[in-house]
């Protein structure tokens, strides 16, 4: 009879910091959240204690080595409690960031190394990591009449200039036909529709911020960085077999990514390229992204708007619930609020494709540069 065996492996870890901070912050407990969750808060701990021996050492000349085996208890600075520490830095809800103090601002001489792309001359950067409001909207109701109206006008003008199409949602007409020029003017008016809308979401949330902060939002500098149309034509200059045209430039799922120095470009943005807004999901976040000479030439200075999604509204329903996907959003620091749970089901992070993987794609075609991304904290679905 064949013998079995059973053999136990037991993993010792040093509780020396070096290898503690390797467990917690390479290692992880991604598969636990409430794990991980204290592992970051830990760690930050550490660095807050780190920070009072130093200037423990300062104080009493003595050796950081002396000071590790003093107990806070006898030191001339206090230090907090862990869960006095967490009381006072952690976020409401809880997430892995802990705020943090700063000490001074200095401004670094001769300074002639890379920092990314935070080396852009922009008041608006700074070396914190700041949070932004990242808002959608578009003309909705108003916008969808145009289209359905000027589809009957076109239907007619096709049979006018004898164009054809394979698919009635591809109808066309000549663009200085007299057709042409009043559907160009019915959507500016719905692009303008839009850009209200936009700014009356602005507003309003900076009302919300005005409450809960007491604070004017004017002091707590909430200007708009950047608005733009997509999903619009656009009369533009571009270069064909080496001359310059002006095209009717018609983005559809894109958004425009002219390259530092284009003549349409705010002077604000000359020297950066156009500023792109990359959304992915309400789980996921989103990504800022610069535009490149490389998309004039290869796409009319356009690239994608957005992730796309991987499923309709009505299949993502009816693989989640409402509730259910805000709750656990919610677990993971993530705070949502919803008219309606049918209509947050809709926008599931599931249902788009990996924000990452379009990013990595749109750079390596070099048709936009990516900035930075947003970590989503909390989401709100109309």
């Amino acid at each position: 009879m064949k013998r079995i065996w059973d053999i136990k492996l037991i993993l010792q870890v040093s509780s020396k910091e070096r290898n503690i901070r390797r467990l917690w912050g390479t290692i992880g407990y991604e598969y636990n959240l409430k794990r991980s969750l204290l592992a970051s808060h830990a760690l930050q701990y550490l660095n807050y204690k780190n920070v009072l021996l130093a200037e423990e050492s300062v104080l009493t000349s003595k050796s950081l080595k002396q000071l590790y085996v003093t107990s806070f208890k006898f030191r001339e600075v206090q230090c907090k409690t862990f869960e006095e520490f967490i009381l006072s830095y952690a976020l409401n809800p809880v997430s892995e960031i802990i705020w943090d103090e700063i000490d001074k601002i200095e401004e670094i001489k001769n300074f002639d190394e890379y920092v990314y792309d935070f080396t852009v001359e922009h008041k608006d950067h700074n070396f914190i990591a700041n949070n932004f409001i990242v808002g959608n909207c578009g003309s909705r109701g108003f916008g969808h009449q145009i289209a359905t109206d000027y589809l009957k006008v076109f239907d007619q003008s096709m049979k006018k200039y004898n164009i054809q199409v394979n698919d009635r949602e591809l109808s066309c007409t000549p663009f200085s036909s007299e057709e042409g020029q009043k559907y160009f003017k019915a959507m500016a008016c719905a692009a303008n529709m839009a850009f209200a809308n936009r700014q009356v979401i602005l507003h309003r949330i900076r009302e919300g911020f005005e409450k809960i902060f007491n604070k004017k939002s004017e002091d707590m500098e909430m200007n708009l960085i950047y608005d733009v149309a997509h999903n619009i034509a656009k009369v533009e200059k571009h270069k064909i077999d080496g001359k310059m045209k002006d095209l009717v430039v018609h983005r559809k799922g894109s958004t425009r990514a002219f390259p530092p120095g284009h003549e349409e470009l705010p002077s604000i943005y000359k020297k950066t390229g156009q500023p792109i807004i990359i959304g992915g999901s309400m789980e996921t976040g989103s990504f800022l992204l610069s535009g490149t000479e490389k998309a004039m030439q290869e796409t009319f200075g356009s690239t994608a708007h957005g992730s796309g999604r991987t499923m309709s509204r009505t299949q993502a329903k009816k693989q989640v619930r409402g509730d259910k996907l805000q709750k656990d959003m919610q677990n993971r620091g993530i705070y949502v609020k919803a008219a309606s749970m049918s209509g947050l089901a809709e926008e599931a992070g599931f249902a788009y494709k990996d924000i990452n993987e379009v990013v990595d794609s749109l750079n390596k075609a070099g048709i936009s540069k990516p900035v930075c991304s947003f970590k989503p904290i909390g989401s709100v679905k109309g």
